[in-house]
């Protein structure tokens, strides 16, 4: 069963304030875009360690240790709610940039749950949504992004989803060489209050017509913070924590997602 990883970009990404729980509360839009990894989830006749394995291809190869992939820890947890003792082959293509603020990782973890949900024929995927939502705050958005929903508001840590309609746009994507350790949280933990006083607007942003009109409510709390980190400003929009940027551009290589 192959699924498509669709990266994800954030069109706007309100910081509301820290939470009692160290986490900071959000308020997003998020939309995936049709630059996808491939993931393949696959019955198996043997099993390795932890009772599966993983085979990454590609320009991005990722960790594959099974306590820091998100993807391994998308099975073995899968696996464990659903007591299902099978043995699965994970294989993944990689074509979004590790730690690029794309959401590659969290799209790759929800593409094994859709596998999985796919395998064993579910109907209702309540109970991967709550995985995904143990997973990380980008995971739930990706596991709807690849069943139907490739547009929402994510509200909470991000994993509280009001699904929408898609802005029709293409974007080019421009990679940064920045380097930084423990990336999210360096770029949060760098936030000052005056980064978020002003929250662009979703409610406009969402009545809005064009996408020219919709540019005028679109914006990153977390920029200013990784700009001050690395140093470097740019005239384009950042993607989530970064350090990738974007730009919409009527040709742009990556187009939306529809359904």
């Amino acid at each position: 069963m192959t699924v498509n990883a669709y990266a994800k970009l954030n069109l706007i990404l309100n910081v509301k304030g820290k939470r009692p729980d160290g986490y900071h509360e959000i308020e997003t839009f998020f939309q995936a875009i049709d630059l996808c990894d491939k993931v393949t989830v696959e019955r198996s006749d043997h099993c390795g360690k932890d009772s599966c394995g993983f085979l990454p291809s590609g320009r991005f190869l990722p960790d594959i240790r099974p306590e820091s992939n998100l993807a391994m820890k998308a099975l073995l947890k899968a696996k464990e709610a659903f007591d299902d003792s099978g043995c699965y082959r994970i294989s993944i293509e990689k074509n979004i940039p590790l730690a690029g603020g794309l959401g590659g990782g969290s799209a790759d973890a929800a593409a094994v749950l859709t596998a999985l949900a796919k395998l064993w024929e579910l109907e209702d995927l309540s109970k991967m949504y709550g995985i995904a939502a143990e997973l990380g705050s980008d995971v739930p958005f990706c596991l709807a992004s690849q069943n139907g929903h490739p547009a929402a508001i994510g509200r909470g840590r991000g994993e509280i989803l009001e699904f929408a309609e898609p802005v029709k746009m293409r974007v080019d994507l421009y990679e940064s060489k920045t380097a930084l350790e423990a990336k999210t949280a360096a770029v949060y933990g760098a936030l000052l209050p005056e980064d978020y006083v002003i929250q662009y607007d979703v409610a406009s942003f969402m009545k809005a017509g064009s996408i020219e009109e919709k540019k005028k409510y679109m914006g990153n709390h977390l920029q200013p913070a990784l700009e001050r980190l690395t140093g470097k400003k740019e005239d384009m929009m950042l993607c989530g924590a970064g350090p990738t940027y974007f730009r919409i551009d009527q040709d742009g290589k990556y187009g939306t997602v529809t359904g």
